[in-house]
Formats: structure tokens, C-alpha cells, sequence
């Protein structure tokens, strides 16, 4: 009896660790691929490259920028990202400070800096909720706010 409850014992301790190692590599795995999906946005921005970086975003995505109303949908995001390029807007550096996780979501929080017409610098800090679907990470929420001129 002792050795028939130590194998069930044994089947159960592995079979539950098994699935907490599938589960962290899948964690690991989306990790990895949400920081590869986030290191294109600057580049992308800078580049004038509207239609990929619009792409980051969800159809029915909302940004708040700072001191702005709501920009809903992905096409909205688009012309307001032109905008600001269109304005030489050009960001210098976007550094995450950390992130909450979830099963298919990640709320990333950080700051960036960024230059207008090659001398008025900018700061300000951010806060993205990205959602992992269809095979890709978008950004679904995101808000903005300029800390220095």
C-alpha cells in the first residue's frame, strides 16, 4: 500500500512539474518574442515607417497621449504617429522600466526621450497594455504623459 500511494505520489509530483515547465517555457518563449515585437517601435517611428508601426496596434486600440482626447483605432494612431513625424518629431531613446505579466497580456511601463527639429528635447513616461493574439503581440492600451521640455 505504501509503495502504491509513493508511485501516485511520484506520478503527480511530475506530472505537475512537468506542466509548470511547459508553462514557464511558454512564458519564457512570449517574453522573448514581445521584446523583439518592442525594440521595432523606435526604429520603426524614426524611419517614417507608419504603416508597420501602426501595426503594433490593435484595430480597436486607444492611446492617450499627454494633454490629448482619447485616439481610437489603429488608423487614428497612424495619422497622429505621421504627425508628429511629419512635426520632426524623432524619439532618441524609449528604456522599459518593467512589466506586469499575464497569460496573453503584458503592461509595460517606462520612459522615453525624444527631440523636435533637431534641439527642443523632450521627456515623458508611458504605460502599454499589450495583448498576445493571433501569433503576435499588439498594443491594445497606452498612455503618455511629457515630464520636461
Amino acid at each position: 500500500m505504501k509503495t502504491q500511494l509513493f508511485a501516485i505520489f511520484l506520478l503527480a509530483v511530475s506530472v505537475l512539474s512537468g506542466g509548470s515547465s511547459a508553462n514557464a517555457q511558454k512564458k519564457n518563449a512570449l517574453m522573448a518574442d514581445f521584446e523583439k515585437t518592442d525594440g521595432k517601435f523606435i526604429e520603426w517611428f524614426n524611419a517614417g515607417k507608419m504603416d508597420s508601426l501602426s501595426a503594433l496596434y490593435l484595430e480597436t486600440t486607444c492611446m492617450i497621449p499627454d494633454n490629448s482626447p482619447a485616439i481610437n483605432n489603429r488608423e487614428n494612431v497612424k495619422d497622429y504617429y505621421q504627425e508628429l513625424f511629419d512635426n520632426g518629431f524623432r524619439f532618441t531613446e524609449i528604456k522599459s522600466s518593467g512589466y506586469v505579466t499575464g497569460d496573453n497580456i503584458i503592461v509595460e511601463r517606462g520612459t522615453w526621450s525624444a527631440i523636435i527639429q533637431d534641439h527642443v528635447q523632450l521627456s515623458g513616461t508611458y504605460l502599454s497594455q499589450w495583448q498576445y493574439t493571433n501569433k503576435q503581440w499588439q498594443i491594445e492600451n497606452e498612455m503618455s504623459n511629457v515630464v520636461s521640455y
